[in-house]
């Protein structure tokens, strides 16, 4: 066997010079908790002339088609993130595409690398639901999942391997205002009862809660011994909003700083406040 050198080339090379293209969309993915969102795709440039401009567009569902204009100094061969105006979409499922176009305001020399997409789940007036499962001794026999009448909307396992610690899990589930059932199984059929078989010490347990810490259903069975299966009705209700505030000091002289602090709680989702005189006064 021989092997040809030629030197100074390069297969790899731009073929090129102006050749932008998008390597993936970063946001949205997955199930989004709200119906508003931004947008991130990362762009790449492939050709041999550095990239200083370039049009984004982008829709969602191939509705009407937005227009970014970026700039900047991205070298041969060199990949950044770009964060693109928010959006906000209906609940349900989506997808979200994008594409380059005039490159450094040219043509662009390879259109294949152009386009990304990607889909998405909106929930509208979802709220952020904590799922805390510690495994017994045998986490690789535990599976779950929540279930929206006869749809899975979520689901795990199985952990393990076996250990004398178990499995610690934390998840988090976007959910909007309604019942729902969690079934967790044991394909043992002895549940998550680890004290019962030597050595472990340990039994199993878990819990789910909203966002401000109330626990909405946790083990049932005493002792996690629940054999196959255990199902858990839970009920999500809409969460109330109080708009509330601080400020660092509340007798001030003309031209002096005040800081305030949002103490709001429930599901913000924007701000609005006017304090006449003030800079920013809205």
């Amino acid at each position: 066997n021989s092997n040809t050198v030629l030197d100074g080339y390069d297969p790899n090379a731009p073929a090129v010079a102006d050749d932008a293209g998008l390597t993936g969309v970063d946001a949205p993915t997955g199930t989004l908790c709200g119906a508003t969102f931004t947008p991130e795709v990362t762009l790449r440039n492939y050709g041999s002339a550095t990239l200083v401009s370039v049009d984004i567009l982008y829709d969602v569902d191939g509705g009407a088609q937005q227009t970014f204009n970026w700039t900047g100094s991205l070298a041969t061969g060199m990949s950044t993130t770009v964060t693109l105006p928010s959006m906000t979409e209906t609940a349900g499922a989506h997808t979200f595409n994008a594409t380059t176009s005039n490159p450094n305001g040219n043509l662009d020399g390879n259109s294949a690398n152009d386009d990304a997409s990607n889909t998405f789940n909106v929930v509208v007036g979802g709220q952020i639901i904590t799922f805390n499962l510690q495994t017994d001794c045998w986490g690789d026999e535990v599976t779950w999942e929540v279930n929206d009448g006869g749809t899975t909307l979520y689901s795990g396992g199985p952990y393990g391997p076996p250990s004398a610690t178990g499995d610690a899990v934390t998840d988090s589930w976007c959910l909007a205002d309604g019942c729902y059932d969690f079934v967790i199984y044991d394909d043992f059929g002895d549940g998550m009862n680890g004290t019962a078989t030597n050595p472990c010490t340990i039994n199993g347990t878990y819990s789910i809660e909203d966002a401000s810490g109330t626990v909405l259903a946790s083990t049932i069975a005493p002792n996690a011994a629940y054999g196959n299966s255990e199902t858990n009705n839970f009920c999500l209700t809409p969460q109330s909003l109080t708009a509330d505030f601080s400020a660092s000091s509340t007798t001030v002289c003309a031209g002096t700083s005040v800081t305030f602090t949002d103490l709001s709680t429930g599901p913000v989702t924007g701000w609005d406040w006017s304090f006449g005189g003030g800079s920013p006064a809205t």
